[in-house]
């Protein structure tokens, strides 16, 4: 699963740099990467195939907004780290665990 996630926002990024565009046709193999990211970042929406390009652009929304968030948090525990505020970075790694809907924006905090 985590090769496929992977892969699925390896797709993500290349619709992000316009290499895939929404209105051409899309894969099966793309259909399924899709709808990996949907069960990542938008986990309570339904994910239908004929609809395809309205949810990527949506997934390509959230993943902008999570990808944000993201770097200001490892922003902010790099900057607690050297002021050796250790619990607060659990704190706030914690925080972001409970409301962070994506795995890979979880294991990429996680990591930190």
């Amino acid at each position: 699963m985590k090769d496929d996630l992977a892969l699925a926002y390896s797709m993500l990024y290349d619709f992000k740099l316009g290499k895939l565009s929404t209105g051409a046709e899309i894969t099966d193999e793309q259909i399924n990467l899709i709808c990996l990211l949907v069960k990542d970042l938008l986990p309570t929406q339904k994910f239908l195939s004929e609809y395809a390009d309205q949810t990527l652009l949506k997934v390509a929304e959230a993943d902008s907004y999570w990808n944000r968030i993201t770097q200001e948090l490892i922003s902010q525990c790099y900057e607690l780290r050297g002021k050796n505020k250790l619990k607060q970075i659990q704190s706030l790694k914690t925080e972001f665990a409970v409301t962070c809907p994506s795995m890979w924006y979880r294991n990429i905090v996680e990591s930190i």
